[in-house]
């Protein structure tokens, strides 16, 4: 009867330790699935913010919605130069909130995802520029969506290519994005947000506002795009 209640109890223990084993190590958010490619080479670009909602302002007074329209056109330009279709989110310096709308951001935000849902795409590719409070961050960064396992791919192809313009950035990741990005967390499609640069940083802003920069950064993103192409839709996933 001891050495039956002894076993019981050594059972009990050590199925209690795998329990917490699975809790500790399987991780607390992982993509939900993995997104079925089309391959339509389709690939829908956002040039984040617009009027009157413009972002980050710089210490020239230009605004992030500004250089993020700048890039995303660039961007445009080689993605069809390399024969991929492109859907603009915005091509104008204006939101695209409705008129009538009370919360513009909301509506902004709102119509952004329904051209996400409603465009045979293979992924969303948000432009954005930081900003933080202290001047001395830099470098562009990487946010990737965790509604489809491919975004985080996606994300850190872009973000090897835009380390390679950066030398100073080497050591930075593509990172998940929080769950308040309402785009990412509501993603249809692998969705990254590419941050840039600080627009806080003196030396980057300079940077961020000259044509030759935009289009080494658009070339970046669109050289890591192509190699998600390359590595996922014409691969295995």
């Amino acid at each position: 009867m001891f050495i039956t209640l002894q076993r019981a109890i050594i059972i009990l223990l050590i199925c209690v330790s795998l329990l917490c084993l699975i809790i500790i190590c399987v991780p607390k958010e992982m993509p939900i699935e993995c997104f079925v490619h089309k391959n339509t080479r389709r690939i829908i670009i956002d040039a984040g913010h617009g009027a009157p909602d413009g972002g980050a302002v710089g210490s020239t007074d230009t605004t992030e919605s500004e250089l993020n329209l700048a890039v995303a056109t660039v961007l445009r330009e080689r993605l069809v130069s390399q024969g991929f279709s492109v859907t603009m989110t915005r091509e104008s310096e204006r939101g695209i909130y409705e008129e009538s709308a009370q919360n513009k951001k909301r509506s902004d935000m709102q119509n952004r995802l329904k051209i996400m849902r409603e465009t045979d795409a293979d992924m969303f590719v948000s432009i954005h520029m930081n900003h933080f409070t202290s001047s001395a961050y830099y470098g562009a960064e990487v946010l990737y969506s965790k509604t489809f396992a491919q975004s985080a791919l996606l994300g850190e192809s872009i973000m090897e290519s835009l380390r390679a313009i950066d030398p100073p950035n080497q050591t930075r990741q593509a990172k998940a994005a929080p769950s308040s990005l309402y785009l990412m967390k509501n993603a249809s499609m692998p969705a990254v947000i590419v941050e840039c640069g600080f627009m806080s940083n003196t030396q980057e802003e300079a940077l961020l506002l000259s044509e030759t920069y935009q289009v080494r950064l658009a070339d970046a993103i669109c050289a890591g795009i192509i190699k998600y192409y390359n590595s996922v839709l014409e691969g295995s996933i």
